[in-house]
């Protein structure tokens, strides 16, 4: 009898870490197979948080809250969360419950996961890092090595917010590999948006279109998923950039079905763009950190740069890369050494003009510096508690 108990007790920690890895529409194929109330509950509120649908989230909520279940707390967290009102006293309650878990129980590594994005959403992003760094090891012990990965991203992008003077575009590239050697596709997506971000800040928009498109086909995996609308009115934006407004336009209708409040929220800004060229600065309600930052630090009249430009700095994304390298692919056999020498230099000259110190040389590879100026359009916001 006991080792039926134990191996059914097995099973349901087993689908308990599938329910916390699961991207949505895999949350939403396993649900139907769970036999634990209290897992079916959570997964079903996950489902919801993923997809924007606060109705459901709210109607699981009322079948947990009887049970008085950490599951419960945790759920009410994340509505707040997508509310984007967030109530100390549910943080309280998480962290008392919390500290009476053991460091090895299943439900450790979600704890720490929620009270980070909390902590996001407060813009306390120091204490949101310890959190994640404090999850991913509890994944990683457990063997979620797609959520940790995920907690790994999302430290890397709260230290950019933090250090917006540097940038990160080898830590994001890195990830995506990873994530894609583990069939993570959402989170080598959102790293890849991340690049994109990056280049666009920099006026590389078409190296960060190509990122983007990259994005959008890999958050593909996960449609209706807020990172994947997400992923679409980025792109959107950046088409606008490039004056693309027909392909802006099919990206902003693919995402207007959305129920998420960020996404809408980010559709009022891009239709004030469409109708008047320009953002609506007095509707920030909802907007994510990146397009408030958008919003407020609009930067049309930076200088971009040129195809061949752009098609350098894209290349150097992927890490440094030696002289001879760089003049094979960028002209391959179609210039004499002598001309490509030549060409190479001018071209560097024209991005040092634009963007001083943004490529650098040392022992023999070019490179993008970590204190370069990509982030020169954003400000630092201050923290609140």
């Amino acid at each position: 009898m006991a080792t039926g108990e134990n191996s059914f007790r097995r099973k349901v920690i087993d689908m308990l870490l599938n329910v916390f890895e699961a991207p949505l529409q895999e949350l939403r194929l396993i649900i139907p197979t769970i036999r634990d109330v209290i897992v079916c509950r959570y997964a079903n509120i996950l489902a919801g948080y993923l997809a924007g649908d606060l109705a459901c989230i709210r109607q699981n909520l009322e079948q947990l809250a009887p049970l008085d279940h950490l599951a419960y707390w945790l759920g009410k967290l994340r509505l707040e969360i997508r509310e984007r009102n967030i109530d100390v006293t549910t943080i309280d309650e998480i962290q008392c419950r919390a500290r009476k878990l053991e460091a090895s129980d299943a439900w450790t590594g979600e704890v720490f996961f929620v009270l980070a994005r909390a902590c996001e959403i407060q813009e306390n992003n120091e204490q949101a890092i310890e959190w994640y760094t404090a999850s991913r090891e509890s994944f990683i012990h457990h063997g979620c090595l797609r959520k940790a990965v995920k907690c790994r991203l999302n430290i890397i992008a709260l230290q950019s917010r933090i250090h917006p003077e540097h940038n990160y575009l080898e830590e994001f590239g890195q990830i995506a590999r990873d994530a894609r050697k583990i069939r993570e596709y959402g989170t080598a997506g959102l790293a890849l948006m991340n690049i994109s971000r990056e280049l666009q800040a920099a006026g590389a928009e078409k190296a960060a279109l190509a990122y983007a498109n990259r994005a959008v086909i890999l958050m593909a995996h996960d449609l209706s998923s807020l990172h994947y609308y997400l992923a679409l009115i980025h792109r959107c934006y950046l088409y606008l950039e490039l004056g693309d407004k027909i392909a802006a336009r099919e990206d902003f209708e693919r995402a207007r079905p959305s129920q998420h409040k960020e996404v809408q929220a980010a559709l009022t800004q891009l239709r004030s763009r469409f109708r008047k060229g320009r953002f609506a600065r007095g509707k920030l309600d909802h907007l994510t950190s990146s397009w408030r930052g958008r919003v407020l630090n609009d930067s049309r009249s930076r200088p971009s740069f040129a195809v061949l430009e752009d098609l350098l700095i894209r290349r150097l994304t992927r890490g440094p890369q030696s002289r001879s390298e760089l003049l094979v692919f960028l002209w391959g056999n179609s210039s004499t050494p002598e001309s490509a020498e030549f060409r190479f230099k001018r071209l560097l000259q024209r991005i040092r003009k634009k963007r001083p110190g943004f490529i650098h040389y040392q022992n023999g590879t070019y490179f993008l510096d970590k204190g370069s100026h990509i982030h020169f359009a954003r400000k630092k916001r201050k923290r609140t508690a």
